[in-house]
């Protein structure tokens, strides 16, 4: 569904945004740590999960007034704001990046990091410990393994395919297990498409210099195309879902 050239601009924005997190965060004094995807892929696959759309940090509650603080630097990084969508029942806040059209999903916690199926316990983010990702570090949790058995099963060894194109989590009929390959079979995958892993400049805005220079304004009218084609293949993927529980008789 988007073409090499697109997926590669896409890959090399989250990298960016979460670049530019990191530096913005350090020069207020604002700890982070990656979660969810993002985690797994820093720790199985060195960066990005190859099919990932979307990066994922939390951070304290205590500190979004600190966050929303920061001066935004239109168009690169255009803004904080909390979202009226949830994840498994938690608030998600929004940096926003990229005129807007791209952001960083912030899952805001309380200070006691109260342990869910979802979110991390006290004792499993802290210490916090650098993790490399791609050619950048990035905070992350100090002991992931337990958190990671409990979102992800078998991580190890096998890869679930989903994201906001494919299988995605609010469409009915969603099911993280609807897809799996093994890991050996999903790097294979991945080599036989040509995968190439997106490398930063030195510092963010170098790396968003860099990327306009590369791509240029008519990426945002691709990826306006590729958003509305995507939009038609969920509404697809919904109606046949649909039209599959009346046949069944669970319509």
């Amino acid at each position: 569904p988007m073409d090499k050239r697109l997926y590669e601009a896409v890959q090399l924005i989250q990298v960016c945004m979460l670049q530019k997190v990191h530096e913005l965060f350090k020069t207020v004094n604002i700890p982070y740590w990656i979660c969810g995807g993002t985690l797994l892929g820093a720790i199985r696959h060195g960066g990005l999960i190859p099919h990932d759309d979307d990066v994922d940090i939390e951070c304290f509650e205590s500190d979004l007034e600190a966050i929303a603080a920061i001066p935004t630097e239109p168009p690169f990084y255009t803004g904080f704001h909390i979202s009226t969508a949830t994840w498994e029942g938690h608030a998600v806040a929004k940096l926003n990046f990229f005129r807007g059209e791209f952001s960083v999903d912030v899952f805001p916690r309380p200070e006691d990091l109260a342990q869910d199926q979802h979110f991390f316990s006290q004792d499993e983010v802290f210490p916090l410990k650098l993790y490399p990702f791609h050619n950048i570090q990035l905070w992350g949790p100090g002991e992931p393994e337990a958190y990671l058995n409990r979102c992800y099963g078998d991580w190890r060894e096998s890869v679930m395919v989903w994201n906001h194109d494919y299988n995605w989590f609010h469409l009915p009929g969603f099911s993280p297990t609807k897809t799996i390959l093994s890991l050996q079979d999903y790097n294979e995958v991945v080599t036989q498409a040509g995968v190439v892993s997106p490398i930063v400049e030195a510092c963010a805005d170098d790396t968003y210099t860099a990327f306009y220079e590369r791509y240029g304004d008519d990426f945002y009218e691709c990826y306006s195309k590729y958003r509305f084609q995507r939009m038609v293949r969920r509404n697809r993927a919904a109606a046949k879902w649909r039209e599959e529980q009346y046949e069944k008789g669970t319509w």
